[in-house]
């Protein structure tokens, strides 16, 4: 029997990680977890073999901090370190040649901040002829008042900080009259709000090469994974003009006409790739492979749903109406059910709800 390989995940938070570890362990591998304080509930998981706490936050760390995660690596006899979010995405991208342990594939720190930004993204996009809606860089409300601010853009707007992940900071602005009289966070990008259908995109990639991919459609209810092929075209001018390396996402707009618009780009890990992992397609184990040289040919799969959290729970009593990739699901929470509960009730209460209901 082969020994189990060690990987040491770095965490900044607890539920994107939480999803990534999940992932990670699927590869039977053990799953040691250098986090710091705002990770410290994924000690609960099941697939956590050690949790490592470490002070700061990776957006900081420094030479002397890298050393340190070379000696921990080192004495728990490490043979991959892995991201799971964007901070700790980035500190790869940054230090990932300072450590003597490989990590999993990361893009240059200046791949990152491109299409990280949210400005910049929409610039790349405008060089590469990929769909984009009109969008301006302002750096005060007042840049906005003034018709040239307003050139190219339709009312609604959306608002948007640059650089934060998720929906933070997002407001929608359904005419000029509802513009902020300042911003919470600067400098913004005004974009033209898009009507229609979201779509998320996500693809594993090796130097510019597309190795794994998904598109999918999430509801309140069901997660359904699609195909168009103009999204997978448009993604593809994007990772192979920046020879991409790792995990990359897009979040996409189809309007009532059909035709489609890249509003962000996500190159990191993402919340839902659980779900992928649910219906055969393990972003995670898929990386690790492309490290050891071992990958193989899969099929990916498309016109595929699955429930999500709160549908599950409405037809526990009605187990006809669930498919195998929902039995999967509900086989995924029941395995390690206390990060499950803590994750419900985060939803329910607040992100900062921990293990012991205190809070940061």
């Amino acid at each position: 029997m082969s020994k189990k390989r060690r990987l040491l995940l770095l965490a900044e938070s607890f539920r994107l990680p939480y999803r990534v570890m999940r992932c990670a362990a699927a590869s039977g591998d053990e799953i040691f977890v250098l986090g710091t304080s705002d990770a410290a509930n994924l000690k609960i998981s099941n697939s956590c073999k050690k949790y490592i706490p470490i002070e700061g936050s990776f957006s900081d760390f420094m030479f002397e901090d890298v050393q340190k995660i070379n000696a921990i690596a080192a004495h728990f006899d490490i043979s991959c370190i892995l991201p799971s979010c964007p901070m700790t995405t980035r500190f790869l991208s940054v230090h990932g040649d300072s450590l003597t342990t490989r990590h999993f594939p990361v893009p240059s720190s200046k791949v990152f901040d491109l299409l990280d930004n949210k400005w910049s993204f929409a610039e790349f996009c405008v060089e590469l002829g990929v769909p984009h809606p009109p969008t301006r860089h302002v750096a005060t409300p007042k840049e906005l008042q003034f018709s040239n601010g307003l050139s190219h853009l339709i009312f609604p707007l959306m608002l948007k900080p640059l650089s934060l992940w998720g929906s933070a900071g997002i407001s929608k602005i359904n005419r000029i009259e509802d513009l902020p009289a300042h911003f919470d966070h600067t400098p913004m990008v005004a974009q033209s709000y898009i009507p229609g259908q979201d779509i998320c995109a996500f693809y594993l990639c090796d130097n510019g090469v597309i190795v794994r991919s998904i598109q999918y459609i999430k509801t309140e209810r069901r997660v359904t994974f699609i195909n168009d092929s103009r999204i997978d075209k448009n993604a593809l001018s994007i990772i192979s003009h920046l020879n991409y390396n790792g995990v990359i996402g897009f979040d996409i707009r189809r309007d009532p006409a059909g035709e489609i618009y890249f509003i962000e780009c996500n190159p990191r890990f993402w919340y839902r790739i659980h779900f992928a992992s649910i219906i055969g397609i393990n972003f995670v184990k898929e990386g690790l492979a492309i490290n050891n040289g071992s990958m193989q040919d899969a099929k990916d799969k498309r016109d595929v749903t699955v429930m999500t959290y709160s549908a599950l729970a409405a037809h526990l009593f009605m187990p006809w109406r669930l498919t195998t990739y929902d039995f999967a699901m509900l086989r995924y929470l029941a395995v390690d059910p206390f990060p499950t509960m803590l994750t419900i009730l985060q939803r329910a209460f607040g992100p900062t709800l921990t293990a012991n209901g205190a809070h940061f």
